[in-house]
């Protein structure tokens, strides 16, 4: 310096510029998905000593070189760094990162749990924030579309069903139920024989599936039962349709076929009386195969004489075959005696109704002035009735309700007159 004078002096000082510290950062992903970020910033800065991170979500980090950083919500933020030197110089540079926003995985079943026959399950996509959709339905098979179709399984079990959806971002989101297949029951069956004769039939049948707690047999005839036999009552062809259910209440059914052929018809006609020594034919009605009596003869008709076989009630059958099916029928003989009971020529006109007769039996004659003593007799000559007729009136009834059903013989007699009839008891 110099004063007015001319006088100078002089002095000097050493002055220093420091380097200014440059901020650099990056960032291991500067737009991730909000389930699963974590921000890495690695640190470039050169010429700094300390630093202080502010993260754009009011959370800072002081003297941290490289930090990371889990955003605890969706949103953009700005990250700024501030570098210090030794010297106190400062330097910032900030970038801007996206916290994206996570699409939610949600849907729904019409039936979690479905019988293998017939299943169909409908699953309706009730995500959010996806343009993506990804569906594992835990048998090898995929679909990607929002809501697929209603899905089929083939095989029995239980399947885990996975929707994972997917944002604009890549952002990813999955969730899984469970359902269950039951299995179907078996159906297969058998008959004792499935071509059978109408008289005497009884089909049953055997259960030879698995997994059923409940068996109906439908007989094609329009009945059905839970019991494993059925005779029919007519001729033709059935198709016999087995439905088993399982424990779960699953269903399922198969059918066979059972024929039911005629049986041959026999009529040896109603039952009747002979008396003394006569004799009738019982002959089978038809031409068939094989005849068989149950005298042992085997001819299309027999002769039943009453000599060979005594007194009393009879019961003679018959056994035919014709097609392999067998056909039968019965009838009772009465074999009487009359040579016990007077018949002499009555000269008086007799009327007996009804006859046969079920309970009271009319009588109409000329009497003539005379009592009439009735007397009733059975097959074998035994006296089972008698009354007394007053000759004040030529009608007279009388109950035998009281006599068993059969042939009997009614007597009419006075001193000088004597008429037998047969009666039929019902």
């Amino acid at each position: 310096s110099t004063t007015l004078f001319g006088c100078k002096d002089s002095n000097t000082k050493k002055l220093y510029v420091r380097s200014q510290p440059i901020s650099s950062f990056s960032i291991n992903n500067n737009s991730q998905c909000l389930s699963s970020n974590s921000f890495v910033f690695t640190n470039s800065t050169t010429g700094a000593s300390t630093f202080l991170w502010n993260f754009g979500d009011a959370t800072t980090s002081v003297n941290s070189t490289s930090p990371f950083h889990i955003y605890a919500k969706a949103d953009s933020f700005t990250v700024k760094l501030i570098s210090t030197s030794f010297y106190g110089c400062k330097d910032s540079t900030a970038q801007k990162i996206y916290v994206r926003s996570q699409p939610v995985s949600s849907f729904s079943i019409n039936n979690n749990s479905q019988c293998l026959n017939g299943n169909s399950f409908v699953f309706t996509n009730l995500s959010t924030g996806q343009t993506a959709n990804k569906w594992n339905f835990g048998d090898t098979t995929y679909s990607t579309s929002v809501s697929p179709t209603a899905k089929t399984y083939l095989f029995s079990g239980a399947k885990s069903v996975k929707l994972i959806v997917t944002s604009t971002y890549g952002c990813v989101d999955s969730i899984a139920h469970s359902v269950d297949v039951w299995e179907t029951p078996g159906t297969s069956f058998y008959t004792n024989d499935t071509v059978q004769c109408l008289n005497e039939n009884a089909f049953g049948f055997g259960y030879t599936g698995k997994g059923a707690s409940s068996i109906l047999l439908k007989f094609g005839d329009g009945t059905s039962s839970y019991n494993n036999g059925h005779a029919y009552s007519s001729v033709g062809t059935f198709t016999v349709k087995l439905i088993a259910t399982s424990i779960k209440g699953c269903t399922d059914s198969s059918s066979l076929d059972v024929i039911v052929k005629p049986s041959p018809i026999v009529n040896l006609g109603v039952d009747t009386s002979i008396f003394d020594d006569d004799s009738i034919i019982l002959k089978s009605g038809s031409v068939f195969d094989e005849y068989l009596w149950s005298t042992n003869e085997k001819g299309s008709q027999i002769r039943v004489h009453s000599t060979k076989y005594g007194l009393g009630v009879k019961t003679f059958w018959l056994k035919v075959t014709q097609n392999g099916c067998d056909g039968y029928d019965t009838i009772k003989i009465t074999i009487g005696k009359t040579s016990n009971i007077k018949d002499i020529k009555a000269n008086f006109d007799l009327k007996v109704y009804p006859n046969p007769v079920k309970d009271i039996i009319n009588f109409e004659c000329d009497m003539s002035g005379q009592d009439l003593l009735l007397s009733i007799s059975d097959l074998r000559g035994r006296l089972v009735k008698t009354i007394r007729l007053k000759s004040d009136s030529n009608k007279h009834q009388l109950d035998i309700s009281q006599l068993t059903s059969g042939v009997y013989f009614l007597n009419l007699s006075n001193e000088k007159y004597s008429h037998t009839i047969k009666i039929v008891k019902f």
